[in-house]
């Protein structure tokens, strides 16, 4: 019968030094650096579609404003030079200044853009419905300014439109569509036409934009031109 030893067995499983459990300091080194990485860059994100989103919001905002105060200009440009319909009243004189309906003005800051006109549409008793009416750029404030005249009362100042760094008005159109540049008329280099059908407008903003556009005039036009 053979001899047969038991030999003791160690069954333990016996790792060697690559495998001890959990990170060693250059893996988190390594890992937190990607993280803040990471972290970073998702904040510059972040920052920049918030300031992307305050912008396009600051614009929106400036063109809605423009775009009810193009519309006010134009409603006041239609009336200009408007008596009534009536027997009596079409022919009235203005007493706040005139006898001019609309004053074109230019300087070397921009232009002031002034209507004549009587209102009467939601007019009082003792209102004669007289209004004078001037746009122009408020340079201090960089906003359009609409300023109204009534007989007796004091001057109403209304700050329309900010972001606004001048108006310049362009050009004058005839009643055959014809354009005249107004720095020609002022200086005499060419003749200034009886009767306007329209005036051109150019909007300078802050940042640079600009807004041309074409303003229709509804009424006969006693009118001048000037520059200071």
């Amino acid at each position: 019968m053979s001899d047969v030893r038991a030999v003791p067995m160690d069954l333990r499983w016996r790792g060697g030094p690559s495998d001890a459990a959990g990170f060693t300091v250059i893996e988190l080194l390594i890992t937190t650096a990607i993280f803040v990485v990471v972290l970073a860059s998702i904040g510059t994100y972040l920052i920049a579609g918030t300031r992307t989103y305050e912008v396009t919001g600051q614009r929106t905002e400036q063109m809605q404003d423009s775009e009810a105060v193009l519309q006010l200009l134009r409603y006041e440009a239609a009336m200009a030079g408007y008596r009534g319909i009536s027997e009596s009243t079409y022919d009235r004189p203005f007493t706040l200044g005139g006898p001019e309906t609309l004053e074109i003005e230019m300087s070397g800051s921009g232009g002031r853009l002034t209507m004549r006109y009587f209102e009467d549409r939601f007019v009082g008793a003792s209102d004669t419905g007289e209004r004078t009416v001037t746009f122009y750029v408020d340079p201090a404030e960089h906003a359009l300014v609409r300023e109204e005249q009534r007989p007796g009362d004091v001057a109403t100042v209304e700050l329309m439109a900010g972001s606004v760094a001048r108006m310049d008005i362009i050009e004058v159109v005839d009643r055959d569509r014809v354009r005249y540049d107004v720095d020609d008329i002022a200086s005499g280099a060419v003749v200034k036409p009886n009767d306007v059908a329209g005036i051109t407008l150019q909007i300078t903003f802050t940042d640079g934009r600009l807004w041309e556009f074409l303003i229709g005039l509804s009424n006969p036009q006693i009118y001048s031109v000037s520059t200071n």
